[in-house]
């Protein structure tokens, strides 16, 4: 389990939803008996205080292990229970076939990604939780007029 998120980006899912690296997972820590100081008075508070107190957050799992960010001055600690993993995971990424896979539905020319998008509404319409709260959805995409900009010619200057 370790290896992984170990290395593994993940989003703090309270306050301004920064992402930290995990450079470890700390089975040996949890929000129950993990303290820190706070403030300028340096007074000794729980993880599980903490969150509550400062994100309105309740802890549910106390015995959860922790995840370790390696930060410059000192070291921080995260409950894996308010984090998401974000990006994709080394296995995935090492698994040519997927990755491929991914490429092919990210990169889609504008035909296949319309054609795409309405397969999704359809999918989406026809749900059980639509029906019973009598949503209607369209499930063609609206269409607009546009014009098509010429390439800007672009020139360089030389440096000062």
């Amino acid at each position: 389990m370790v290896d992984e998120f170990k290395g593994a980006i993940v989003m703090a899912m309270y306050g301004h939803h920064k992402t930290y690296k995990v450079s470890n997972v700390r089975f040996d820590m949890c929000p129950e008996t993990c303290n820190f100081e706070q403030g300028e008075a340096g007074t000794t508070i729980s993880m599980a205080a903490y969150f509550k107190q400062q994100y309105n957050m309740q802890i549910m799992e106390m015995n959860q292990p922790l995840f370790e960010i390696k930060q410059k001055r000192q070291n921080i600690y995260l409950p894996p229970e308010f984090t998401m993993l974000v990006g994709i995971p080394q296995k995935v990424r090492e698994n040519k076939k997927t990755v491929a896979q991914m490429r092919q539905s990210l990169f889609q020319k504008p035909h296949d990604r319309i054609h795409s998008i309405q397969q999704l509404n359809k999918m989406i319409a026809t749900s059980e939780e639509v029906k019973q709260w009598g949503l209607d959805i369209q499930l063609n995409p609206d269409t607009i007029e546009a014009k098509v900009l010429e390439k800007p010619q672009i020139f360089e200057t030389p440096n000062f």
